[in-house]
């Protein structure tokens, strides 16, 4: 029962950062997207400082590069990119905090709570139309305004 309730809190937390981000422009929603796939992996790191397990704390911190870069590419280059690491993150959740001993440091709540945000974000970034190419984009990251 409590696994059901933890499931459907992080799908109406998603629905409503989804509510909330299609009324920004596409760059901006396109950041916080970003910014969330990091911190989402951001927070496993951080649940394994109070044990202070190292080899745990490094498989985190790969975690925290690896969407790091799927996050980057989805600023640069499409937000399919982003939908990818979107997706990915449920595996992340479920094998390393529920299959493998992750679970020793990763509260149960959160790691369900954290599959359902995922899945729903990832297949709204999956669906939603990519409104602008990056490169065609006056605001990208990286690009300088000629105007």
């Amino acid at each position: 029962m409590l696994i059901t309730i933890w499931l459907l809190l992080g799908f109406l937390l998603a629905s409503v950062c989804i509510a909330i981000l299609k009324h920004a422009p596409e760059s901006t929603a396109r950041r916080m997207m970003a910014v969330g796939l990091v911190v989402a992996a951001l927070i496993y790191l951080l649940f394994t400082l109070p044990g202070g397990d190292s080899s745990w704390m490094g498989i985190e911190a790969l975690g925290v590069l690896l969407y790091g870069l799927l996050a980057w590419l989805g600023l640069t280059r499409s937000v399919r990119w982003l939908a990818a690491g979107w997706a990915a993150h449920p595996l992340w959740d479920v094998l390393l905090h529920q299959v493998i001993s992750g679970s020793r440091y990763a509260p149960e709540w959160y790691v369900f709570l954290c599959l359902s945000f995922d899945v729903v974000i990832a297949i709204h970034l999956f669906t939603a139309p990519d409104r602008m190419p990056v490169e065609a984009r006056t605001d990208a990251p990286g690009k300088v305004k000629t105007s």
